[in-house]
């Protein structure tokens, strides 16, 4: 399985590598189109390829973030329960320990 990882790896840094390669040309980056330049006019200049993996790992963090949120609220019940399981499992304890059989009724019968 690492083998197939390092070799995963190498083909995505080669794909990037390509890409920086490809695209060396300057772009001018502007916040805001020139029509609301009364807002910003903030605007510079950069390599495309560095635009175009910046907006890639924008979109990557965006899309990890919604994921993370739309899992909330299957990691709140899995907490409840965690904490149910934990509670149930003292409460069994504690019912062993007052009734002093170590072991399961039914279990002692069959043998």
């Amino acid at each position: 399985m690492r083998i197939v990882k390092l070799i995963l790896l190498a083909v995505v840094a080669l794909f990037i590598i390509m890409l920086v390669v490809a695209n060396r040309e300057t772009v001018t980056v502007q916040l805001l189109p020139a029509e609301f330049g009364f807002v910003s006019d903030w605007s510079r200049q950069m390599p495309l390829a560095v635009v175009m993996i910046v907006l890639a790992m924008g979109g990557f963090a965006l899309g990890w973030l919604w994921e993370w949120l739309r899992d909330q609220r299957t990691r709140t019940v899995a907490r409840q329960r965690r904490r149910k399981i934990v509670t149930l499992e003292r409460e069994v304890e504690t019912l062993r320990r007052d009734t002093g059989a170590e072991e399961d009724e039914v279990l002692a019968l069959l043998k």
